[in-house]
């Protein structure tokens, strides 16, 4: 089984590494800053800063590409714009 962990706004952390590693299986993290550790000060700063460089549609479309290239089961856990993005998706055949 594949899991693809979607980050929130704060991106890829060390707790959501920490987190990835305790599951069965391969896991990947599909995150807002491409692997980066932005290391914000708080959800203020974070939420700025999705909206101003990123935004929920190029994370839709990031999400549905990573997606679209898997082969076989895939489970998905997505957390808060991460699970936006997921629910955008699910009408959608990827």
């Amino acid at each position: 089984m594949t899991w693809i962990l979607v980050s929130d706004i704060f991106g890829r952390t060390k707790a959501l590494e920490r987190f990835a590693a305790d599951l069965p299986g391969s896991v990947e993290i599909v995150d807002l800053y491409n692997s980066e550790l932005m290391n914000f000060d708080c959800e203020v700063e974070a939420y700025s800063y999705f909206t101003s460089k990123v935004g929920l549609d190029k994370y839709v479309e990031k999400l549905s590409e990573r997606i679209g290239a898997s082969f076989g089961h895939v489970s998905l856990v997505g957390f808060s714009i991460g699970a936006s993005a997921i629910w955008r998706l699910s009408d959608h055949q990827v």
